[in-house]
């Protein structure tokens, strides 16, 4: 994990990850949103 390799904390990773994944799965249902019109 690159993060690591910049002393983040283990509590800053669990938030950053959280937010990509949350981020993510947000774009996932706007593109499929857009798909269906």
């Amino acid at each position: 994990n690159g993060l690591q390799f910049n002393n983040v904390s283990s509590y800053t990773q669990s938030i950053v990850i959280g937010l990509i994944l949350i981020l993510a799965v947000a774009f996932d249902r706007w593109l499929k949103s857009r798909v269906r019109r």
